[in-house]
């Protein structure tokens, strides 16, 4: 399962935007990742985002 969801991601963003993505994550203090974790605080301009939620949702059904 993460494997594929790793695959798809690197397919939406590139490699270099996952790198950088998983960077900023790690960046983050605990509570500021809770809240990114909410769908409505997603940032505009991250379409990759939508199309691979709901696909790692659907595997886990």
């Amino acid at each position: 399962m993460i494997g594929r969801l790793r695959a798809a991601l690197t397919d939406a963003l590139g490699a270099e935007a996952l790198a950088a993505a998983e960077a900023r994550g790690r960046d983050l203090d605990r509570e500021t990742a809770i809240a990114r974790l909410d769908p409505a605080g997603f940032e505009p301009g991250e379409p990759a985002v939508a199309q691979v939620i709901p696909l790692a949702q659907a595997r886990r059904r």
